[in-house]
């Protein structure tokens, strides 16, 4: 059985929705969606266009929408979502697995561990 998970990658000039499937063993990555980012003047400020990042990906989420098999789809119940960190590393040692060469994580989540 193939998983597929979406990955949302915001970067200074572009941002882009990338699709991971892992089946048989494999690893596969595919551009979905790619749009321009770009920094606008408000208020006197230079700033983020966040209202734009957000309808770009949702355009995007659409369009995999459209194009994904019924039987893919996901129930929106976050099934593989992580809930503790050794979950977390679970799921990464198992996604370092898959991949060769040399790894780099970036989190863009904190999560405390403590003895209680």
């Amino acid at each position: 059985m193939a998983i597929t998970c979406i990955a949302v990658d915001i970067g200074a000039s572009s941002g882009r929705l990338i699709a991971g499937t892992i089946e048989n063993g494999k690893l596969k990555l595919e551009e979905l969606h790619r749009f321009k980012n770009a920094m606008t003047h408000i208020d006197g400020h230079d700033r983020w266009d966040v209202d734009g990042l957000f309808e770009q990906i949702e355009d995007g989420l659409k369009k995999i929408y459209e194009i994904c098999p019924s039987d893919r789809k996901s129930s929106g119940k976050g099934e593989n979502t992580t809930r503790t960190p050794q979950e977390l590393r679970a799921d990464m040692e198992k996604a370092f697995s898959l991949i060769s060469g040399k790894k780099r994580v970036n989190l863009h989540a904190l999560y405390l561990e403590t003895d209680g």
